[in-house]
C-alpha cells in the first residue's frame, strides 16, 4: 500500500472558518486521512497522510476551495499521523503580534538559493525554526534564532538587528513560518528579506546532498527523516544519532536525542532520575512486537492490524495501549485486508481478526507470554 504526506498553508481571508471545519473534516474522514489541519480568518495550514490515490482526490478537492494552493510532497511507508485534528484558530501559525502579511519577503526558489550558495554570494540566512528542529539539521551557515516556539521570534529580534541591512534569507520546514516571520522582520526594518519557496522540504526534494547538514525535525510521528550524516550525538554516548525520543517519565516528557543501545539500556528515559519516576509511559519492554491496531470495527468485534512481524492463525497475542492496557486472546481466524481466510501474515501485511474485547488505533500487539 502506497502513502503520500502532503502539507499546505494560505494567507487569504476566510469569512466563515466554521462551515469550513465541518466540510474539511468530513473529506478527510471521506478519503480515511489522518493529520492536522488549522483554520482561522487568516488562512489555513495543513498536513495529512494517506492512500495515494485518496490524496489525489483530497488535493483536487481543497483546490476547490483555494485555486492558488500548492502542496509539499513526500512519499511514506505507512501514514506518519495517527489521529486526525481540524481546529479553529485566531492565527494559523502563531506568532501572538499582528502583522501585515502583505509586506512578507519575497520567495526565492531551491534552485537561486543553490545558486547563491555555489557562487558564494554575500547572504546571510536565518533558521526559523525552533532550537531542537535546528540541533538536529540545518542549512550551511545558518545562525540559530534560539526560540522553543514560534511566538518567542518577536523577542528574539533585539539579537538579530545588527544583519537589518544585510541580504536575509529565512526558511522553516514548510514555509509558513517564515512567510508571517519575514512580513514581522520587515515591519521591523529589515529591508532585504527573502523567504525559501516550499520550505526545507522542497529544498531537499531538489537538491538532497550538498548544503543541508544532519535530519529533518518533522511534526509526525517520524519526528527525524534522515537526510545527511547525523549532527548529534546521543545523549548519553558519544555515538552519532538523529533519533529524538520523549522521555517515559510522564512528569518530564523531554525530547532528547539517542542511539538505539542507551534508549533500550536506559529505559526509554532522559535520566536516572526518570527512570525511578513512578509514573511512566509503561509499553512492555524485551517483547516481540507483532503489530499496531489500525482501525476497531465495534459492531463486528474485528480488529484491523498492520504487520509488523509474521502472525500465524493460534497465536497467543497481548493487545496493550494507554487506555486498553491488556487484552489477550487466541487468533482463532485470520483474513487478509481482502476479506480472504488466511493461516499466517507476513510483516507488512493489513489483516484482521476477530477480537471481543475493544481495543484501539495505535495499540501495540505483542506475542503473548502467557495464556489468555
Amino acid at each position: 500500500m502506497s502513502y503520500n504526506r502532503i502539507s499546505w498553508y494560505q494567507f487569504t481571508e476566510i469569512e466563515n472558518p466554521e462551515e469550513l471545519h465541518q466540510e474539511l473534516k468530513k473529506a478527510c474522514t471521506t478519503y480515511h486521512l489522518l493529520g492536522r489541519i488549522l483554520i482561522g480568518n487568516e488562512g489555513i495550514n495543513g498536513a495529512v497522510c494517506g492512500e495515494k490515490t485518496n490524496i489525489e482526490k483530497y488535493k483536487e478537492y481543497l483546490q476547490v476551495h483555494f485555486p492558488q494552493i500548492t502542496f509539499r510532497e513526500q512519499q511514506c511507508q505507512k501514514n506518519v499521523f495517527h489521529k486526525l485534528v481540524v481546529r479553529i484558530r485566531a492565527e494559523i501559525v502563531v506568532l501572538g503580534q499582528p502583522v501585515n502579511m502583505a509586506n512578507r519577503g519575497k520567495h526565492i526558489s531551491p534552485q537561486k538559493l543553490k545558486e547563491w550558495y555555489d557562487e558564494n554570494k554575500d547572504f546571510v540566512i536565518f533558521d526559523m525554526r525552533n532550537a531542537y528542529e535546528y540541533d538536529i539539521g540545518h542549512f550551511t551557515k545558518a545562525i540559530k534564532v534560539p526560540t522553543k516556539t514560534f511566538k518567542e521570534v518577536p523577542h528574539m529580534i533585539n539579537q538579530l538587528m545588527h544583519y537589518k541591512d544585510k541580504t536575509i534569507v529565512m526558511y522553516c520546514t514548510e514555509g509558513i513560518r517564515c512567510e508571517k516571520a519575514s512580513a514581522y522582520y520587515k515591519e521591523q526594518g529589515f529591508s532585504d528579506v527573502y523567504q525559501l519557496e516550499g520550505g526545507v522540504t522542497h529544498f531537499i526534494t531538489e537538491y538532497p546532498h550538498g548544503y543541508w547538514k544532519g535530519g529533518l525535525f518533522m511534526f509526525d510521528d517520524r519526528l527525524v527523516i534522515p537526510i545527511a550524516s547525523p549532527i548529534t550525538t546521543c545523549h548519553y554516548c558519544p555515538k552519532p544519532s538523529e533519533k529524538y525520543y520523549n522521555c517515559y517519565n510522564l512528569a518530564c516528557d523531554k525530547l532528547f536525542i539517542a542511539c538505539d543501545i542507551c534508549i533500550k539500556n536506559h529505559h526509554n528515559c532522559c535520566s536516572p532520575t526518570c527512570e525511578q519516576a513512578p509514573q511512566k509511559r509503561n509499553i512492555p519492554q524485551q517483547r516481540i512486537l507483532l503489530g499496531k491496531v489500525k482501525n476497531y470495527y465495534p459492531q463486528a468485534h474485528v480488529a484491523l492490524i498492520e504487520t509488523q512481524n509474521t502472525i500465524e492463525q493460534g497465536t497467543h497475542i497481548e493487545i496493550w495501549g494507554k487506555i486498553t492496557q491488556s487484552v489477550t486472546q487466541i487468533i482463532q481466524e485470520l483474513r487478509s485486508d481482502e476479506g480472504q481466510r488466511i493461516t499466517h501474515a507476513q510483516k507488512g501485511m493489513f489483516i484482521t481478526f476477530p477480537c471481543n474485547e475493544k481495543v484501539r488505533k495505535n495499540d501495540f500487539v505483542f506475542l503473548s507470554e502467557k495464556l489468555p
